[in-house]
């Protein structure tokens, strides 16, 4: 066998042994890369399971609620009951100031049954009534912004927009 085949044959052994180890190093560098991607995908896949079974006990629950609250908003009820309250305060308020005006007039010495003392606590009345109707219809357009808001904010919730987004 010449020398120089020879040579070439150890040559080519010494790299076939070379690059076997280069290729097992390697070989172990990219298991221990897979290992990695697939603990950390593990990790979120748990991570997503834990979220879910949260948004379900706690936030589904609340989610629901919310959209039966916005369903009733803007409801009869809740026009009427704003009214209610809206009168009641006007009520109480003239009520006051029939009471002092009584008592101012009586001050002033005039006759409860006379025709001024009728006259004057009759102004009176019509201006109560018709600060109750401005009250009321005032508290019914509250009502209707308010709905309106609260079925806006819930949509918003369940299509992932911003709050700030639906308040403009």
């Amino acid at each position: 066998m010449p020398t120089g085949i020879g040579t070439a044959i150890v040559g080519s052994l010494v790299g076939a042994g070379a690059s076997k180890l280069l290729n097992k190093g390697s070989q172990n560098a990219a298991d221990d890369a897979n290992r990695a991607a697939a603990d950390a995908a593990t990790t979120t896949a748990q991570i997503s399971k834990d979220q879910y079974k949260d948004w379900q006990t706690d936030f589904l629950p609340l989610q629901h609620d919310l959209v039966t609250e916005a369903k009733k908003a803007g409801s009869a009820y809740e026009y009427d009951r704003a009214a209610e309250l809206a009168q009641g305060d006007v009520t109480q308020a003239f009520g006051r100031a029939k009471a002092d005006l009584s008592s101012r007039l009586a001050s002033f010495g005039v006759d409860p049954s006379s025709g001024k003392y009728a006259a004057t606590l009759g102004r009176l009345g019509l201006a109560e009534a018709a600060a109750g109707a401005g009250a009321m219809n005032k508290a019914r357009d509250a009502v209707t912004d308010k709905a309106w808001a609260k079925k806006a904010d819930v949509y918003a919730l369940g299509k992932g927009i911003p709050g700030q987004a639906t308040a403009g």
